[in-house]
């Protein structure tokens, strides 16, 4: 097996670990967003508790996930993080003027080390911190959404086996 040789150029973004002397990566990961992923378009979630439904793209978390809102008072999406290659990204949009800059994606995950009673407590009930948002977030929302764009927002995405899927237009 040949040697592995590093320029001097690219040995700034590597750092050596040493343990085993192996050469690691050590640049940072940074997450792009998607094309025409932009606050204010209307997403189709892929997967997940939410799968089939509509919601609004609000901004981009810092470790690449989409935060989303359904608004909760149309169909029922609450707040949630989801990663954006779950999302399929349609034509619609609506203005989202929505100050979400506190939120980080350490909120909407489980915290470690809880015993199954709690765990069961944690996703019985809805922090009342995380509450707050939605209610919130949807205050800002629900005005802004069109009249013809909440009977859209509340049907499923489905398909159905006669549909000729390579000519879907989102």
């Amino acid at each position: 097996m040949p040697k592995l040789v590093i320029s001097d150029a690219r040995k700034a973004d590597f750092k050596v670990c040493p343990h085993t002397k192996r050469f690691i990566n050590a640049k940072p990961n940074h997450k792009v967003l998607r094309k025409n992923l932009e606050a204010g378009r209307v997403v189709i979630i892929l997967s997940g508790p939410f799968a089939g439904k509509r919601a609004v793209f609000i901004r981009q978390l810092e470790n690449g996930h989409a935060l989303l809102n359904g608004p909760f008072g149309i169909n029922e999406v609450p707040l949630c993080a989801v990663p954006t290659h779950h999302l399929i990204i349609t034509s619609s949009k609506m203005d989202c003027k929505v100050d979400t800059t506190g939120m980080t994606f350490t909120m909407f995950t489980k915290p470690k080390a809880m015993d199954k009673k709690q765990q069961e407590e944690f996703t019985k009930a809805t922090p009342a911190w995380l509450a707050e948002w939605q209610k919130k977030v949807d205050a800002a929302m629900v005005p802004a959404v069109p009249k013809e764009f909440v009977d859209y927002m509340k049907a499923p995405f489905v398909v159905r086996p006669q549909d000729k899927v390579h000519q879907f237009k989102f």
